[in-house]
């Protein structure tokens, strides 16, 4: 898995056939083996930083939407880790994104993923994004 996820590292090259190949690895093992992946990325956390950091790649935003949850393919027995999710700042991390310093794909794809997690009503992220921030 650390191999797999060095693929991450900003020192890499991220080319969006690659980026395509590591998509398809990480979703395999999101169906096949997805305790040990979820065990893998909660005990990593920066890996959900370190795929906010390439969200404009639109494979690398697929593979942020699967581990999130916010798509079709819902984990019930990963309440926990998404809860988990709920209390880390990956949104503020995803709208931060949308800074008129980014260019134009990463703010289409972290709107893209904004806008997936909140149709995805049941989510623990969707409640805490439609949910008022307390001052």
């Amino acid at each position: 898995m650390n191999l797999l996820f060095s693929f991450l590292e900003s020192n890499r090259s991220h080319s969006t056939s690659l980026a395509g190949y590591f998509s398809k690895v990480v979703v395999c093992l999101m169906i096949r083996k997805t305790v040990q992946l979820m065990n893998y990325v909660q005990a990593h956390q920066n890996v959900f930083r370190q795929l906010v950091d390439l969200i404009g790649i639109t494979s690398i935003m697929e593979v942020l939407v699967r581990l999130v949850g916010a798509d079709d393919h819902v984990y019930p027995h990963f309440i926990d880790v998404m809860q988990w999710l709920a209390e880390s700042n990956l949104l503020e991390m995803i709208v931060d994104k949308l800074s008129p310093s980014c260019p134009p794909e990463v703010h289409a794809n972290a709107a893209e993923t904004l806008c997936t997690i909140t149709r995805n009503a049941s989510s623990t992220l969707a409640i805490k994004l439609s949910s008022p921030r307390p001052n």
